[in-house]
């Protein structure tokens, strides 16, 4: 059986993955020719599926983790934000796909009566980048385990972008890609993923997953 993962032990753990992807990021850009040649178009068009999947990666993973720690607690629904609830109860939920009036009453009682009982957030398939993350997709992510954008709207177009591109590139096509559009998106990346790396830390520092008292 797998141990709790605790505050300590998560925060740890998303530290770990901001840092190596990081220094990954940041070493990959030494290594590209700084003269204009073929070989440092290779280096720019290898660099966009590469940013991409550091990208994907650690929405992944630092989501999922995020997710577990709050699944671990075990905490009571009625101490949940709703977000936790629907997915503590999704099973329940999804048995009532009626239109029937009296069903949705019986449900809407079942939900109540089930406030004082621990919640049991499921983990696997949760987290789901649908290996296109785009910002529509990132969205849903944060709406399932309840965090807020903090300003991450205001990159839509850039996180599109990136994603569109890569797909040109992962799928044989070419795409001339100038370094100063690479720089943008390393850039742009490097400062998303500490941002989502803060958004998270702060989330579980201050208890954001739990229902504000009245």
């Amino acid at each position: 059986m797998a141990s709790r993962l605790s505050e300590e032990r998560f925060l740890q753990k998303i530290s770990e993955e901001y840092s190596w992807r990081r220094r990954e990021l940041i070493l990959y850009k030494t290594k590209i020719p700084i003269k204009n040649s073929d070989l440092q178009k290779v280096f720019l068009r290898a660099a966009i599926p590469f940013i991409y999947g550091h990208w994907e990666g650690y929405v992944k993973v630092c989501m999922s983790l995020y997710l577990q720690y709050v699944s671990d607690l075990h905490l009571k629904h009625c101490e949940l934000t709703s977000p936790f609830i629907a997915l503590s109860l999704s099973n329940t939920i999804s048995s009532f796909d009626t239109n029937s009036i009296f069903k949705k009453v019986e449900l809407v009682d079942l939900i109540f009566s089930k406030m004082d009982s621990r919640s049991n957030i499921p983990k696997k398939n949760i987290i789901n980048t649908k290996s296109n993350l785009k910002y529509d997709v990132f969205k849903e992510i944060l709406f399932n385990v309840d965090l807020c954008l903090h300003g991450i709207n205001k990159k839509k177009d850039l996180i599109d972008s990136l994603v569109d591109t890569r797909n040109h590139i992962a799928h044989g096509e070419y795409k001339y890609i100038s370094y100063i559009d690479y720089d943008e998106f390393n850039t742009e990346i490097l400062s998303l993923l500490e941002r989502i790396k803060t958004i998270i830390e702060n989330s579980a520092i201050n208890k954001e997953f739990l229902k504000p008292s009245t």
